[in-house]
């Protein structure tokens, strides 16, 4: 017999005596009862989780929809808004689309009392229109460009007598004081009964025109002229 075996076999005095009578069984359950709590334990846990998580997913989603409503609901006022309005809308088109028409066709557009003023004031002493006639450049015309003058878009036509020969030089000079004046070509002067005569080819550029519905357009100066003369002291 070795000596580890003798020192097993001692006999210790005054050592606490236990004696363990419950069989394996009970200590088996009661291992198994703890592992039992621990899974319920871990599921109810689990569960409580998923049901946070539910909860928060839920609150989200309802937030969510809500938000969404109020979209629609405020696309739907802002339609409602723009069927209300719908009718104003196509009535300002309308307009733009007239305001656009008459400046297209008043783009041509001469004052020809105040121009004609001026024209007869230009002409020798006792110089008489016989015929008066013009033509307007229409509304998509390009104008040609003149390598000596600037481009014509009036050309007036006019007949005049004369009591004696008139002063070319002079009468230029004045027709030049004429508004959007560009050229001019008289005929040759022929003898008539009460003297002589020639027509005159005058072409006007641009600046003739009125322009009395664009912007810094004058539309009635006859009626401003006589508004300030009633109010004037």
């Amino acid at each position: 017999m070795s000596a580890a075996d003798k020192n097993n076999q001692r006999l210790v005095v005054g050592g606490i005596p236990r004696a363990d009578l419950l069989p394996p069984e009970i200590k088996q359950d009661k291992v198994a009862g703890r592992q039992r709590s621990n899974l319920i334990a871990g599921l109810i846990l689990v569960v409580f989780l998923v049901a946070v998580a539910y909860g928060g997913s839920a609150f989200l989603a309802i937030g969510a929809n809500a938000s969404l409503e109020a979209e629609q609901q405020r696309s739907a006022d802002l339609l409602a808004q723009q069927a209300e309005y719908s009718e104003v809308r196509e009535l300002q088109g309308q307009l733009a689309a007239g305001q656009a028409s008459l400046l297209v066709a008043s783009a041509a557009e001469v004052d020809w009392t105040a121009f004609l003023g001026d024209f007869y004031a230009t002409l020798p002493a006792g110089a008489t229109v016989k015929s008066f006639g013009f033509t307007l450049p229409a509304a998509s015309a390009t104008p040609t460009v003149s390598p000596l003058y600037e481009p014509a878009s009036v050309e007036i036509i006019a007949e005049i007598e004369f009591p004696s020969v008139p002063d070319i030089a002079a009468w230029q000079s004045r027709l030049e004081t004429l508004p959007g004046f560009s050229d001019w070509t008289p005929s040759t002067i022929a003898t008539t009964v009460n003297g002589f005569s020639t027509t005159a080819t005058v072409h006007l550029g641009e600046d003739a025109f009125w322009g009395r519905y664009f912007p810094g357009g004058e539309e009635n100066p006859t009626a401003e002229e006589n508004d300030e003369e009633e109010t004037a002291p």
